[in-house]
């Protein structure tokens, strides 16, 4: 395991997706940039399509996220090489730099929508 993989803390499971009762013809697990709420959005639009298209395909989606930073914007210290992150990824980082109660809010409000569509 490389040494900058920090411990996992869940704070939601989806109880659609991950429970002993469900059952799935296919799981997909979507790693996911924190600040990335209008791909994810866009995501489960797509599969709500698809869903529509294929109804009798039982397919759970999972997204698994980071945790907002505190503080350092677009720039990472990964085993002392400095890595910025460039792009719309990096603009988003920016823009929320010492905002994570800001992220923290808009993400739990995201999880809140998509538990009562479950997906």
């Amino acid at each position: 395991m490389p040494k900058y993989n920090f411990p996992i803390r869940i704070l939601k499971t989806s109880k659609s997706v991950c429970s002993n009762n469900t059952r799935h013809d296919l799981v997909i697990v979507v790693k996911s940039g924190i600040l990335g709420w209008d791909a994810r959005t866009a995501f489960r639009a797509f599969m709500q399509r698809e869903k529509a298209r294929s109804p009798h395909l039982h397919v759970g989606v999972v997204f698994s996220l980071g945790l907002p930073r505190k503080h350092g914007g677009r720039l990472f210290n990964r085993e002392g090489n400095i890595i910025s992150l460039p792009g719309s990824n990096g603009d988003m980082l920016e823009k929320f730099n010492g905002k994570e109660d800001v992220a923290n809010k808009r993400i739990n409000k995201e999880i809140a929508v998509a538990m009562l569509a479950h997906l």
